[in-house]
């Protein structure tokens, strides 16, 4: 949905959205409870009316985003009002998971100098997963190698929380790690989706963290999976130079 003339409520101009949960609508709202507002539903962030993927993704993203990120998030938030649908669940978290792997995760080991790894991920084959996880495995092998080196010539003797290595580091094996959980929930086709699309969300949410401009990878994947729908009505926006009031219906 995405024409808010037909929602039981509209945001004010001046609205911004906050981190957190918030006992009621005086006290802020973050984005999914901004969503159940304008659906009319009782205060929640558990919107019923919105697809599980796509609260997944909001979860790893609201409240880890600096203030004027979060505030991105805002022109999408009608467009999630009745997103919830059985036969695109699946489906969306699907989505979200390639993009996870193929296009978040290569962004903190761009960062680190892994280029020839990074280089690696886009080109993931989806139609064959064995092999994609097989090519996974090679540069999570690779990555992990390298930041164990940097952590051992650091003085480290285990890898943990205290482990001296640079943030760039630190990020891409944390994404390798998710990665690879993203890869092998995709091979149970019978599993909820909730254990594909977490781990996906986390990703995400990881390298939004590690850079605040990697967020757009966030917003992109959110209106990839609202645009699943074919009823959905598109959104002119830019990702990259968002202005609050800068967003109409096609």
């Amino acid at each position: 949905m995405s024409d808010s003339e037909t929602l039981p409520r509209t945001l004010p101009p001046e609205f911004e959205l906050q981190p957190g949960f918030h006992r009621s609508p005086d006290d802020g709202l973050c984005a999914l409870e901004a969503v159940a507002w304008l659906a009319g539903e009782p205060h929640s962030d558990e919107p019923a009316c919105v697809c599980p993927t796509m609260v997944s993704l909001m979860r790893c993203t609201n409240d880890h985003m600096s203030h004027f990120q979060r505030q991105r998030l805002i022109p999408f938030l009608p467009r999630l009002v009745d997103t919830r649908n059985e036969a695109l669940a699946r489906p969306r978290a699907e989505e979200l998971a390639w993009r996870a792997v193929t296009v978040a995760a290569p962004v903190p080991l761009r960062a680190r100098g892994f280029l020839e790894e990074a280089a690696h991920l886009p080109r993931l084959p989806r139609h064959d997963l064995d092999q994609a996880k097989a090519a996974f495995a090679d540069v999570m092998a690779s990555v992990n190698g390298a930041a164990w080196a940097e952590a051992e010539a650091n003085g480290a003797r285990f890898w943990g929380q205290d482990v001296k290595v640079r943030p760039a580091t630190w990020t891409s094996v944390e994404v390798m790690k998710l990665g690879l959980d993203v890869l092998e929930a995709l091979a149970e086709k019978d599993g909820p989706v909730e254990d594909l699309a977490v781990p996906a969300a986390r990703l995400i949410g990881a390298v939004g963290r590690f850079d605040d401009k990697a967020w757009s990878v966030a917003l992109e994947c959110l209106d990839a999976l609202i645009a699943l729908d074919a009823e959905a009505d598109p959104v002119v926006v830019s990702l990259d130079d968002f202005r609050p009031g800068a967003v109409r219906a096609a």
